[in-house]
């Protein structure tokens, strides 16, 4: 049941406590918003020191719990998060885990109707390396828990050699048979990475790019597309994190002659709200995900990623009404929350 006449007060858990300016939007009505860290929260006392935000300045007061918990907070303790839940009410807090686990992440999916846009992929194995080279040919390990790109590699396997690349596609090693590879790789990857299928995807000017589509809930809590963004890898680069430059998502999709830019973008699209509701059923109460897409030379999509808290501020790269939407939006989604019975769904 929502509650029209009742004005919720939302917390976002930072953190650190200081003044975020971006909030200062037409999306904040008066002091409904308040900034706290795990440190501003007094247990015994139930209250907690916080800034809020007048509608004019933020100041800081010691005040009660909030009615809704927005988790700013990059892997929080998922001990924290529980207990705020239990003082703040059940459904009340939102994206609890926002540092997601990407074999979670694809076991959650692989089970669903995603199945058929997901790389084939295991948990790293020793002993699994070359059978699951020799199948695809090209393959990606990449930490379970990474983060910016951070220690992803690429091995090729080619009728001369076998190459491992780190980064860029210029190769960090390479062996002339399987056994100096597997002798290399003991110790390098453990079982906290995952292997994957490499798919060659589409290129602009030589370079890969990717589909990243933030999807929020809104003011009636259901799931839409908020923001959209191509990032354009440097050439000499095999993933998108290290980026040349950040465009319009139907920018990219029209350099690319495949498939017509609005059909795909638009089956994006219903590919990420889906993606984004088995998430949110099997992984957890979220408000807000992003999903990475790189499309492949035959005009296929594939998830590339799913993201627990997206990076907002690439979008000021792109359009400044497509970032304030994307802040905007988790805001309506909290202020629905506070407005409905605690424990509804």
């Amino acid at each position: 049941m929502i509650n029209t006449l009742h004005k919720p007060k939302i917390g976002l858990l930072v953190p650190t406590l200081s003044p975020l300016a971006a909030y200062e939007s037409r999306c904040v009505k008066n002091d409904d918003l308040m900034l706290f860290t795990p440190a501003s929260i007094h247990w015994s006392d139930e209250e907690i020191s916080g800034l809020y935000w007048n509608g004019r300045s933020w100041l800081r007061q010691k005040t009660g719990f909030p009615d809704v918990v927005y988790n700013r907070l990059y892997d929080a303790n998922k001990k924290l998060m529980n207990r705020l839940e239990a003082l703040v009410g059940k459904h009340k807090c939102f994206n609890h885990r926002n540092r997601l686990n990407k074999w979670n992440v694809h076991q959650a999916l692989v089970t669903s109707s995603m199945q058929p846009y997901l790389p084939e992929t295991i948990v790293y194995s020793h002993k699994e390396l070359l059978p699951f080279l020799a199948k695809h040919q090209q393959i990606i390990i990449k930490p379970r828990l990474g983060r910016l790109g951070v220690k992803i590699y690429r091995i090729d396997q080619t009728a001369k050699a076998l190459h491992v690349y780190h980064d860029s596609n210029y190769p960090l090693a390479s062996f002339p048979n399987e056994k100096q590879l597997l002798n290399y790789s003991r110790g390098k990857w453990q079982a906290d990475s995952i292997t994957q299928q490499y798919i060659p995807f589409m290129q602009i000017d030589d370079r890969i790019f990717d589909i990243r589509l933030i999807v929020q809930k809104g003011a009636d809590g259901k799931w839409v597309v908020t923001a959209d963004m191509s990032r354009l890898a440097l050439s000499y680069a095999f993933v998108t994190n290290i980026c040349h430059q950040i465009i319009r998502a139907k920018q990219a999709l029209d350099q690319t002659a495949k498939v017509p830019a609005n059909k795909l973008l638009a089956k994006l699209e219903k590919l990420a709200i889906t993606t984004a509701q088995i998430i949110d059923t099997r992984l957890g109460h979220f408000g807000e995900l992003s999903v990475d897409f790189g499309v492949d030379r035959m005009g296929n999509p594939w998830i590339i990623e799913v993201n627990g808290k997206p990076d907002k501020n690439l979008l000021l790269e792109v359009d400044y009404q497509l970032y304030q939407a994307a802040l905007c939006t988790p805001i309506a989604y909290a202020q629905y929350l506070g407005k409905k019975e605690s424990g509804s769904s």
